[in-house]
This record gives structure tokens, C-alpha cells and sequence, in this order.
């Protein structure tokens, strides 16, 4: 026998491509929902099938009360029920075979607007620096460097409020 089972190498599986968003779209309001009461609304998630995906999980997040829903989909689109005006982050997980690593998408935001909307409230700022719950010291000016990222709907955020804390952050 020329081979020898010690020559032999399992077959790794291949890592799944990352999936590409296709809707609701990045940074605007979502208006091709379909309205089931005052409340609620149904909105059909789609996005590129991805390579050496088995299936996919769904991430959804309400950016007003950061809940967080992982939903399994074998494939796309999804239709999920959603709450109306409310702003939303949502991504897609990629999920290959066992022993391969999963690949996500970007991360969009979108606005899942109410009855009569005409104005959008911006999303919640993201903050970059200092990091949340960090402990900073002000430059040799007595001066420290805060940096955020807001987006809206509508380009018209007029100010910004800053809440600061020396404690722990609870207030």
C-alpha cells in the first residue's frame, strides 16, 4: 500500500462568504412596510445569499431599547413584525458548515416609520470616544475630547445634548 491513513488530511470546510444587505436600505426610512395595527409593522428583510452558507441568522436590534432579536432563517427574504416608529440596527450572521467560521454583514440602520410620518427622529449617537464606563484626564489645556456619530433620516439634527457623569455612568 503506497498510502498510509497518516497521509491522509480531512477536508476543512469552507468558510461562508459575507452576505450583502439589500433591504430595508442603510440610513433611511423604511416605507414599503405592511401596517397590522397602530403598533406593528411587517417588513420583508432580504439580502444576497452568500457561498458556503447553510443558513443564516437574522440580527435585529431596536435602537431605542437596544432589544436584540437572532432569528434563524434558512434563506432569504424574512418577513419580521417590527414595531413602528422606532429606529432599528439589523446585520446578517452567515452559518457554514460545523467547524467553519461564520461571516457577517455590514450593519445598517434604518427608520420603520409610523402612520403619517413626516418627521423622523434621529438615531440614537454612537459614541466613539472616551469608550463607555472608561476613566479619562483632562489634556495640559484642562480640556477632554469627546467624539460621536449621529446619522438621521432627514438631515436636520439641530443640536446635540451631552450628558456627563463622574460617578459610574448612571446618570
Amino acid at each position: 500500500n503506497k498510502y498510509s491513513d497518516s497521509t491522509k488530511k480531512e477536508a476543512r470546510p469552507l468558510n461562508p462568504s459575507s452576505p450583502t444587505l439589500i433591504y430595508p436600505n442603510n440610513n433611511e426610512p423604511c416605507l414599503e412596510a405592511i401596517s397590522l395595527n397602530d403598533s406593528q409593522s411587517q417588513i420583508a428583510f432580504n439580502w444576497n445569499q452568500s457561498d458556503n452558507t447553510d443558513n443564516y441568522t437574522l440580527i435585529i436590534t431596536n435602537l431605542s431599547t437596544n432589544d436584540t432579536q437572532e432569528i434563524p432563517v434558512s434563506f432569504p427574504p424574512y418577513t419580521a413584525t417590527l414595531s413602528k416608529a422606532e429606529p432599528f440596527a439589523w446585520r446578517v450572521r452567515a452559518n457554514g458548515e460545523t467547524g467553519s467560521t461564520p461571516a457577517e454583514s455590514d450593519r445598517w440602520k434604518f427608520y420603520l416609520s409610523g402612520d403619517a410620518q413626516t418627521n423622523y427622529a434621529p438615531f440614537p449617537a454612537e459614541l466613539l470616544t472616551p469608550q463607555a464606563s472608561s476613566t479619562v484626564s483632562a489634556n495640559n489645556d484642562g480640556e477632554i475630547t469627546l467624539s460621536w456619530s449621529a446619522t438621521d433620516v432627514d438631515s436636520d439634527i439641530a443640536t446635540y445634548t451631552l450628558f456627563m457623569d463622574t460617578d459610574d455612568a448612571s446618570t
